[in-house]
């Protein structure tokens, strides 16, 4: 089965308010975990449920951009990088370990699921900003490499994502 074809108005749509909003997020999600546990350091818990909120909402910007440059096929309709560039290849970013750690933290409520202890640590543990760094990395080769005429739309997640990059905050207004 062919994957349909997004005439650019809708790519440009989509861009603007979904890609845009998730490497929006990440960055502000990373940026404020980076200054909360500059060594990433997660042993204690956070120091409330809003932090949890806050590390959890940036595993499921990392899970869902991952997905977007990684699958060469969409699940259940979603979109990814190869509805604006068909010759897109990516492996995508998470290590298969996190990967699997990550969807086991998000997943419905999966027997898998950890409790982390003090000797049973998640692998993003230490690793917000690498980890940031890598996604950030690929979403800026990927925005690179879209068609001219698409790669406008694109210029404030990559402003984002290249702020991520330089300063570990967000872009000023």
């Amino acid at each position: 089965m062919s994957r349909k074809q997004y005439p650019d108005d809708e790519l440009i749509d989509f861009a603007e308010r979904a890609i845009e909003y998730e490497v929006r997020m990440l960055v502000h999600d990373a940026a404020s975990l980076h200054e909360l546990r500059p060594d990433g350091y997660l042993g204690g818990g956070m120091p409330d449920h809003k932090w949890d909120a806050v590390l959890e909402a940036w595993l499921v910007h990392l899970r869902l951009l991952d997905d977007f440059l990684e699958k060469g096929q969409s699940h259940h309709g979603a979109a990814i990088a190869r509805d604006w560039h068909d010759l897109w290849r990516s492996d995508g970013f998470l290590d298969e370990d996190v990967r699997d750690a990550v969807n086991d933290q998000l997943m419905h409520l999966s027997w898998r699921r950890l409790r982390w202890t003090e000797d049973t640590r998640p692998p993003w543990e230490h690793r917000f900003v690498e980890i940031t760094d890598a996604c950030c990395k690929e979403l800026i080769r990927f925005f690179g490499e879209v068609r001219p005429a698409l790669q406008p739309v694109f210029e404030t997640p990559r402003r984002f994502a290249q702020s991520w990059l330089d300063t570990r905050k967000p872009p000023r207004p």
